[in-house]
């Protein structure tokens, strides 16, 4: 992808990943931020659950936590549960779910398998992808987002803070996925494209997925980030770094139906050998996700 790409050539459209979500089942319940660990020195930085910052926010910009106007907060999580190799997403079963051990990624280049390429420590979820047996090992991640009482809503504000060794080989597609599998009612992908060039944000037409808005940020995955979906019945909004790199604002395009979010992380079409030798690390500091404040 990155830039290679043209909008005709955005592969996060494969049916593929609805026969994965499909058998994931993982669209409800969570908890929401895990428990406060004990504080450092007083001189040192306070996040505002009093957490020590060098800890708990590496990327040097802690979580948003609570509402914000016209949002409420439904989950968060910054990792402060530490999870090693093998015991992901088992041990944080209550926030997390992933793609299971052993199934093919869209490229089918690569292969999803969370309990060797997911850890987490020290406030951050690493992925570590590599080649195992001439094979690319990957993950794609599903938070738990709670659903309102009234069942599955559309719409919702969706924050990552992230970073990514420049890796050829691979790519992220983080994306919004209808509930339903139904690719016809649209597609929210963000951040998305290949670890040594640029990121990318996508909005597949409701109706008419192979169309899309496209929008090309021009910054390499190399660097802390914040990347942000915001996603109303009127707009969808991309803003990376603080900065709006692009909006959707057709409603008849915008997807309407209830969607989840994968955070998919997976290999892309290159299949030289010399990918099989390439090896780093896919780091998230914290994640939280809202859903619109009149939403019960």
């Amino acid at each position: 992808m990155g830039n290679e790409l043209t909008p005709a050539e955005d592969s996060s459209s494969s049916h593929h990943w609805a026969r994965l979500a499909l058998a994931v089942g993982l669209f409800c319940g969570a908890a929401l931020i895990g428990g406060v660990q004990p504080a450092a020195a007083a001189v040192q930085p306070k996040d505002p659950l009093g957490d020590v910052l060098s800890i708990f926010d590496p990327s040097g910009q802690p979580m948003p936590t609570g509402d914000v106007p016209g949002w409420t907060q439904v989950f968060a999580d910054d990792f402060r549960t530490t999870v090693s190799l093998g015991d992901f997403p088992d041990l944080v079963s209550d926030k997390w779910g992933a793609y299971g051990d052993g199934w093919k990624d869209t490229t089918g280049n690569g292969i999803n398998f969370p309990s060797k390429v997911v850890s987490v420590a020290n406030g951050v979820m690493d992925f570590h992808l590599r080649s195992e047996q001439g094979q690319r090992l990957v993950s794609a991640p599903v938070p738990k987002i709670p659903e309102p009482e009234n069942g599955p809503q559309p719409y919702g504000r969706y924050v990552v803070r992230f970073r990514a060794d420049p890796m050829p080989g691979y790519k992220i597609a983080w994306l919004l996925w209808p509930d339903s599998n139904v690719w016809e009612e649209g597609e929210i992908d963000f951040p998305e494209g290949d670890l040594d060039s640029d990121i990318w944000a996508f909005m597949h037409f409701r109706d008419s997925p192979k169309e899309q808005d496209w929008f090309n940020t021009k910054s390499a995955f190399k660097g802390w980030h914040t990347a942000e979906i915001e996603w109303t019945p009127n707009l969808v909004q991309f803003t990376l770094d603080d900065k709006i790199v692009g909006r959707s604002t057709d409603p008849s395009r915008i997807p309407d139906t209830p969607m989840h979010w994968v955070l998919q992380t997976e290999s892309n079409s290159t299949t030289t050998s010399s990918i099989l030798q390439v090896s780093g690390h896919v780091k998230i500091d914290w994640v939280t996700a809202y859903r619109m404040a009149d939403t019960k």
